[in-house]
């Protein structure tokens, strides 16, 4: 009997004995089911449609149904030609697609079993999410890679950018490698590799043509300096010669500086070190420091002013500065009132009266000298011829109020000049009348107007090149925030030639010179910058009807030259014989810088260069003293050298004896004295007097002496 696969053997039996061919199932039956027989199986009605209910017997009776347990414990066989497969389960055929594939994916595999480097790793490209196509699904080659195409607007990050914003960006980083200015935006450029292939390009010597410019054998770069330069092409420098250099180191020294106050409130003193100029509190009080010599101004040459400077907390109706100034000119930093700021006044001028004595006194008359319409006296002692008149008038006793100071008034033979203190207009008469015979007339050699504050003043917050408040913005290139109650270091800067710009600086906490303003001048007006740029270097504070004590300080200043000094005017000199020179000293020859020059202030300096001393007596010893501003015993007669191109104006007394002054110089006979490299000056005002003894008996000396005029 054939087993099917899976089956278990089932075995029939027929009498106690199995089924077999010596002992055959009985074709019928003997009833009872006991016994041989036939079985009747019934009319052949083709196979049946479904299950059969067989009753199966193991030979002593049927076999019941099994239990859950019986099956549990026993195999049960069960035939797999009739039990439903899972779905998706492989079957015999679906075997066979497998294996056909696994044989294809191991032949693609064959080429990659070797370690991949960079750029050759293959992978396969997918529409799954849409946003790619496949154009060409079949690879060229030996690659295995397809090229793709956007579909649709792909999806950016959050924040990328795009081309609008790149553009935003554009505008804002115009340039690489410059200073980041306010708005702008840092860039960095990564760079993976030692050095940086740079090609640089300039202009031939042709100033037209660009090219590439060559580096030398030693690595280094050929360049040419365009300006400035000479004639010849070497490279123009100048170094500063200073000028002017005061401090207050040992207080207040007459020699260095002049002090100016209104005899009310105003102060100044020296202390610690520093010059201290009050106002006091009275309203107009003022006190002012400023240096005794001047810097001349030299045409093309620039000059540069330092100093330092510290002031009080403002209020209104007042003045307190630092810088370089006269009485109408001025560059300067400091408060005009509540408002700190650059100051480059405009000036007015200083009325000059020159007053002609025509008639002298003829005995003991009153004089009155009327200067704008104020009147002022004098008594004649006598009479007196006109030069002597003039000397009179000059040499009031008490002054004349608006008009006396270091420089006014000044007789010179017949005449007496008058030298406004205080720029202002003077609309009022001018003349000289008198209860006798005395008369004169007037002249006006320069008229009066007032300075302007105001329209060359330009406050701290609209300086153009740094403000000094702190923003770090492009107006504050140096982020310093200046406090100006703090002691600050300043620069003034001032080419001149009429329309040069003046450049204010400060020097920030770095020691860096930083430019903070520029009076830019040139191509913007039709009149020069300053009446007359040859400054004095000084501090003022002033009341303009307050009556706050106010307070500026210095520690010192100086006024330096750029470049090289070099006279240029031709010098002067003079030389006087003396008879009679004995053994008590007198003043033979005095020179003196007059106030005014052309009919204007002067600000012109002289300087001498050498002094020479003989002695025509044999056996006589004769000594000569300089001193520069001593007291004179009485009044001299001046006269002009060269009254249209000098300012020298000089005196040879009779007995006239000088006390105080500061001794310059002093020779003996027979000799010279070279006063070249010793910066002998002598500034407006400003008098020399030459005095002269023997050491016995008397003697004939000559006198000579010769200068310059800057």
């Amino acid at each position: 009997m054939t087993t099917e696969p899976g089956t278990q053997p089932v075995v029939l039996f027929v009498n106690g004995e199995p089924v077999s061919t010596l002992n055959p199932l009985p074709a019928t039956g003997g009833g009872g089911g006991g016994g041989g027989g036939i079985v009747d199986q019934g009319v052949g009605s083709g196979l049946p449609t479904g299950a059969w209910t067989v009753r199966i017997s193991n030979g002593s009776g049927f076999l019941a149904p099994l239990t859950d347990t019986e099956l549990r414990a026993t195999p049960v066989p069960v035939s797999a030609s009739s039990l439903p497969l899972p779905t998706g389960a492989a079957t015999e055929a679906t075997l066979g697609s497998v294996e056909a594939e696994l044989t294809t994916a191991n032949a693609n595999l064959t080429d990659i079993q070797g370690v991949q480097t960079d750029g050759t790793q293959r992978s396969r490209i997918t529409d799954g999410t849409n946003n790619v196509t496949l154009i060409n699904s079949t690879p060229g080659g030996t690659e295995h890679s397809v090229p793709v195409r956007q579909v649709g607007a792909a999806v950016l990050p959050t924040g990328a950018a795009t081309e609008t914003t790149l553009s935003a960006i554009n505008t804002k980083t115009p340039t690489l490698g410059q200073k980041a200015m306010a708005g702008s935006h840092p860039v960095v450029l990564a760079v993976d590799q030692t050095e940086i292939p740079v090609q640089i390009k300039g202009l031939l010597q042709n100033d037209l043509t660009s090219a590439s410019v060559s580096l030398s054998s030693v690595r280094g770069l050929n360049v040419s300096v365009v300006e400035p330069l000479t004639a010849f092409g070497e490279l123009l420098t100048a170094h500063p010669t200073p000028r002017v250099q005061v401090d207050a180191i040992y207080g207040l020294l007459e020699t260095d500086i002049d002090t100016f106050v209104d005899g009310v409130s105003g102060s100044v003193t020296a202390s610690e070190s520093m010059f201290t100029c009050q106002t006091g509190v009275g309203a107009g009080g003022y006190g002012v420091a400023r240096s005794v010599r001047i810097a001349r101004y030299r045409p093309g040459q620039a000059s540069d002013a330092r100093f330092t400077a510290m002031y009080t907390t403002p209020v209104a109706n007042s003045l307190q500065l630092a810088g370089v100034f006269t009485a109408t000119d001025m560059l300067a930093v400091g408060y005009r009132g509540t408002t700190f700021g650059w100051l480059r006044r405009i000036p007015g001028a200083c009325s000059i009266q020159r007053l002609t004595v025509t008639g002298g006194a003829g005995g003991v008359e009153t004089l009155t000298v009327t200067l704008d319409n104020v009147g002022f006296n004098i008594v004649t002692p006598g009479a007196l011829s006109t030069t002597a008149t003039a000397q009179l008038i000059a040499d009031r006793v008490g002054g004349y109020t608006g008009w006396s100071n270091s420089l006014s008034p000044t007789s010179n033979g017949a005449t007496v000049t008058f030298l406004q203190n205080t720029p202002a207009a003077t609309p009022g008469v001018f003349t000289l009348t008198s209860t006798g015979t005395a008369t004169g007339t007037f002249v006006e050699l320069e008229a009066g107007a007032p300075n302007d504050d105001t329209t060359g003043f330009v406050a701290q917050t609209a300086w153009n090149v740094d403000r000094l408040d702190g923003s770090k913005g492009v107006l504050n290139p140096s982020g310093m925030t200046l406090d100006p109650t703090k002691l600050n270091v300043w620069k003034i800067s001032y080419p001149w030639l009429g329309a040069g710009s003046p450049v204010l600086s400060i020097l920030t906490p770095d020691q860096g010179w930083t430019v903070v303003h520029i009076d830019t001048y040139p191509n913007a007006y039709t009149v020069p910058s300053s009446r007359n740029p040859s400054f004095r270097i000084g501090w003022i504070a002033a009341s303009l009807g307050s009556t706050t004590n106010l307070t500026v300080k210095g520690a010192s200043a100086c006024v330096s030259v750029a470049g090289v000094l070099r006279p240029f005017r031709n010098p002067y000199g003079i030389s006087q014989t003396f008879t009679g020179v004995s053994t008590t000293e007198y003043a033979y020859i005095i020179f003196r810088n007059r106030a005014e020059f052309s009919g204007f202030v002067n600000q012109r300096e002289i300087i001498p260069d050498h002094f020479g001393l003989t002695v025509e007596t044999a056996n006589r010893i004769a000594r000569a003293r300089l001193v520069l501003n001593p007291t004179l015993s009485s009044t001299v007669d001046w006269q002009y050298l060269d009254v249209a191109n000098s300012s020298l104006e000089y005196a040879t007394p009779t007995n006239v004896t000088i006390t105080g002054g500061q001794q310059v110089g002093a020779v003996s006979a027979v000799t010279q004295e070279y006063f070249t490299g010793r910066e002998l000056r002598l500034a407006p005002g400003d008098i020399l007097a030459v005095a002269i003894r023997t050491a016995s008996s008397t003697a004939t000396v000559g006198v000579t002496a010769n200068w310059q005029e800057d």
